[in-house]
């Protein structure tokens, strides 16, 4: 149901794209312009600048559109619930580390067997944050497909192709801890809001001091989780969505 809402939604985005011909605005300009003013160099001139104008309104409306309705819409609770049970070797991607935190759920493929009701939650349902690793070669190339590293890491700095992804309604997040991973990591805010809690390490508790940030949908935060002792809490509104991975 929902993909098909989402290929609908790349219909008419087509739609959009395929009605601008170049010339199509002429006669309509033409008609606008008084008999005296018709065919002179002056007219010729304004056709040209509102056609530019309008030119420029209607690919900024398009741009609009497509973020919105679909680069906006597209990570989300079922696109991943999409990829995942069309994949294959479920049993891999099963073994790839999973984090449930306070839900219960038992791993990827139950997290992404819920009710809409629960999803969207609706009043009477119980909120939800689960996050895990896309350790799976058929699925990593598929996300990878939508997005890169971050524009400031300098290529080749990522160690592999395993990233994290973080899901989940307001009120919940991760609790207070320290990873245990190779390297720092990056995480991008796709959606929704996140705060995030900052404490330093014991050893730094002198010379350094804990960190209150919430991060807005479109922006990145990096560190080293390793060291940095932190917690999150999904804001109010929309469905909280972070991806990352680590980096060297």
């Amino acid at each position: 149901m929902k993909q098909g809402k989402l290929e609908q939604k790349r219909s008419k985005l087509e739609q959009l794209l395929n009605i601008h011909e170049p010339n199509y605005l002429d006669s309509t300009f033409q008609e606008l312009l008084p008999d005296y003013g018709k065919g002179s160099l002056l007219s010729e001139k304004w056709i040209k600048w509102i056609k530019m104008v309008l030119l420029g309104i209607l690919i900024l409306l398009v741009v609009k559109y497509y973020y919105e309705q679909m680069q906006g819409k597209l990570f989300n609770y079922w696109y991943f619930r999409d990829v995942y049970t069309k994949a294959k070797q479920k049993q891999h991607i099963r073994e790839c580390q999973f984090l449930p935190y306070t839900t219960g759920f038992f791993d990827i493929y139950d997290a992404l067997d819920m009710p809409e009701d629960r999803v969207e939650l609706k009043p009477g349902e119980q909120p939800w944050y689960f996050g895990w690793s896309n350790c799976h070669a058929e699925t990593a190339e598929e996300f990878r497909r939508h997005y890169g590293r971050p524009y400031f890491l300098p290529e080749g700095s990522e160690n592999n192709a395993v990233d994290w992804f973080f899901i989940g309604s307001s009120g919940l997040g991760a609790q207070m801890h320290i990873d245990n991973v190779r390297l720092p990591s990056w995480q991008a805010q796709l959606a929704g809001s996140k705060r995030w809690l900052l404490v330093p390490p014991p050893e730094c508790y002198l010379q350094c001091q804990r960190f209150d940030v919430v991060v807005q949908q479109g922006d990145i935060i990096v560190l080293d989780t390793n060291k940095w002792y932190h917690q999150t809490f999904v804001q109010p509104g929309a469905i909280s969505l972070t991806i990352g991975a680590e980096y060297d």
